[in-house]
């Protein structure tokens, strides 16, 4: 499973307010994070926060227009190979894939499942990724049913934040290589087998323990091969302490990947995570409460290698967007 955002009210979010996203949006303090196996993800709003009417504003001039443009065209093809039998193997050529790259765009969509310990919320989300490896960029688009559309582009210098919900964007220092971008945007947005991670990866993705190839699928008319396993106990305790702001013990922690056959990359994933514990807000209100989250995601359109110009990473204020600065993000109300 690739992304799943989460805005989390209190806790991690008051604790981290410069960082979260959600202080841009509203109310206390709220964390985004992102499970999955590609950049995707549902961000749900938490605690009483329902749909919103949203902006929109991106480098295509619009937000919005990253999901309805045409997909670009297709550089050199990947490279081809016999799918290994053992799975640590095929997820080392999973990640392989993604590094070799010299750019992607990739959209997925998204079925998600949060459970705070007040009820089930479901949401449908989709994503675009693109990112260049020299010089690096990267430009994420996400569409949520629940939260609106968000923005986060790095452009070489800058990694700027933007919120459709209130029309409000962050400006952070952010350069060097294309691993550096991807930490940069793992903490605006935790990932999580999303294909920044694979970028970054020089081998299996971190935490996962136990995979095993169970057989073959067929995903979209391709042939998929199909990877399962785990997080580890420590990975899910500290994934935890990053979500919701208090470490947790695993109850459950499974991935499945369906890989194409041919060339490794993700076709679709599933992740079902779930932690028994408690975390709670800096006035010890609990936020969450033996918390779950799963998601399927599916990949629409990949697209390896094609040539990306700069300013399709480069943040275009929307009219009446406000700029947040850095000091101040967390009394952005």
């Amino acid at each position: 499973m690739r992304g799943v955002p989460i805005i989390l009210r209190g806790a991690a979010g008051v604790r981290d307010g410069v960082r979260g996203i959600g202080d841009m949006v509203g109310g206390q303090g709220r964390r985004a994070v992102w499970l999955g196996a590609w950049a995707v993800g549902a961000v749900l709003a938490c605690a009483g926060c329902g749909p919103k009417e949203v902006q929109t504003a991106s480098a295509y001039g619009e937000p919005e227009k990253a999901f309805t443009a045409p997909p670009p065209a297709p550089g050199a093809p990947l490279a081809v190979s016999a799918a290994p039998t053992d799975a640590a193997a095929a997820l080392a050529r999973m990640t392989a894939a993604y590094r070799q790259m010299s750019s992607l765009y990739v959209s997925t969509v998204a079925e998600v499942a949060v459970n705070l310990g007040q009820g089930e919320r479901k949401s449908h989300q989709e994503t675009v990724l693109e990112y260049v490896r020299q010089p690096a960029r990267i430009a994420l688009y996400v569409r949520d049913t629940e939260a609106g559309t968000q923005a986060l582009l790095a452009d070489g210098a800058t990694l700027v934040r933007w919120v459709g919900v209130t029309n409000r964007y962050r400006r952070t220092a952010a350069s060097g290589s294309l691993p550096d971008l991807c930490a940069a945007v793992d903490k605006e947005a935790i990932q999580l087998m999303s294909p920044l991670v694979f970028a970054a990866s020089p081998g299996p993705p971190p935490g996962v323990e136990s995979p095993q190839v169970t057989g073959t699928e067929t995903v979209d008319g391709k042939t998929a091969q199909v990877v399962q396993g785990s997080l580890s106990a420590a990975f899910m305790a500290t994934y935890a302490e990053r979500i919701f702001g208090a470490r947790m013990a695993r109850s459950k922690a499974r991935f499945t990947l369906w890989l194409d056959a041919g060339t490794g990359i993700v076709l679709k994933s599933a992740t079902d995570l779930a932690w028994t514990g408690v975390a709670k807000d800096q006035d010890g209100r609990v936020v969450a409460r033996d918390p779950s989250i799963s998601a399927t995601e599916r990949t629409v359109r990949f697209v390896p290698n094609p040539a990306l110009p700069d300013d399709r990473f480069r943040f275009l204020p929307p009219r009446g967007a406000q700029e947040a600065p850095v000091e101040r993000v967390s009394d952005v109300k």
